[in-house]
């Protein structure tokens, strides 16, 4: 008995691999899960990439306004304090505030200038506040 193939077999279809399901057409189903797989890890991966610096970014800008906001109620409190003593004080305590302001420190103070430093532990940032220059991400001297 003769088998026909090519054009008698099912034509140009069959043999450009557009026959019946299962024989030759597309990727077997393993590889299909794979693709699959793959296309939904790089969707995920696109998404923490979008989602992630924005998240990271308003982290940061809380910490920015924390840090502005306590160097501002130091500045206040030393402001009142040279206009009591005639000089700025190198200690927190003795500006009275009600609250301390965390991680906040007096880096340097005289009769003519002080410069304050913050730092937010969890996003690593540090700002600095000087009586003659204002905030300032760059150390006071």
């Amino acid at each position: 008995m003769h088998v026909p193939t090519g054009a008698a077999a099912g034509g140009a279809a069959h043999d450009a691999g557009l026959g019946t399901p299962g024989e030759g057409t597309g990727a077997p189903r393993p590889r299909r899960a794979v693709v699959a797989l793959a296309s939904a890890a790089t969707v995920l991966a696109l998404a923490a990439a979008v989602v992630a610096p924005v998240v990271i970014g308003g982290q940061h800008a809380d910490a920015a306004t924390s840090l502005r906001t306590g160097l501002q109620q130091v500045a206040t409190a030393q402001a009142a304090w040279k206009a009591e003593n005639g000089r700025y004080t190198t200690r927190l305590d003795d500006l009275g505030l009600a609250q301390v302001p965390q991680d906040v420190a007096i880096v340097h103070a005289d009769a003519t200038s002080f410069c304050a430093g913050a730092y937010d532990a969890s996003t690593r940032s540090v700002l600095f506040y000087s009586s003659v220059s204002g905030f300032s991400t760059t150390a006071c001297s």
